[in-house]
C-alpha cells in the first residue's frame, strides 16, 4: 500500500519545521545571553575577591548563619551601623489657655 500525502499536510510539516528552527534558534540565543550574565557575575566576585570585599553566599558563609553573640542579628553583613534608640512616646499634655475667653 502507498500512503498518498496531501499538499496540505506537506505544508503543516514544512511549519512545524520552522517552528522548531525557530525554537532551536531562540534556546540558543537564550543560553548566550545566560552564559554572559554568569560570565559578569563571576567577574564581579573575583573583583570583589581581590579588593577584599566580602560578599556572603560567595565567600562560603551563610547570610542565614546565626551568630554566636546574643544579640547578633541575622541576615545584616558588613553594615557597620548599629540599630537605632527606640524612645519612648509620650502623651501629649495640652496646656489650658485663656484664649477662648
Amino acid at each position: 500500500m502507498v500512503i498518498e500525502s496531501t499538499p496540505c499536510e506537506l505544508c503543516d510539516e514544512r511549519e512545524r519545521k520552522k517552528k522548531n528552527e525557530k525554537k532551536v534558534e531562540i534556546r540558543a540565543q537564550k543560553a548566550k545571553e545566560q552564559e554572559t550574565k554568569m560570565m559578569s557575575w563571576q567577574k564581579f566576585t573575583k573583583k570583589a575577591e581581590k579588593k577584599g570585599v566580602n560578599i556572603a553566599g560567595v565567600s562560603g558563609t551563610s547570610i542565614f548563619k546565626t551568630p554566636d553573640n546574643p544579640y547578633g542579628k541575622v541576615g545584616v553583613t558588613g553594615s557597620g551601623r548599629g540599630m537605632t534608640e527606640v524612645s519612648q512616646r509620650g502623651k501629649h499634655v495640652f496646656s489650658p489657655t485663656d484664649t477662648d475667653e
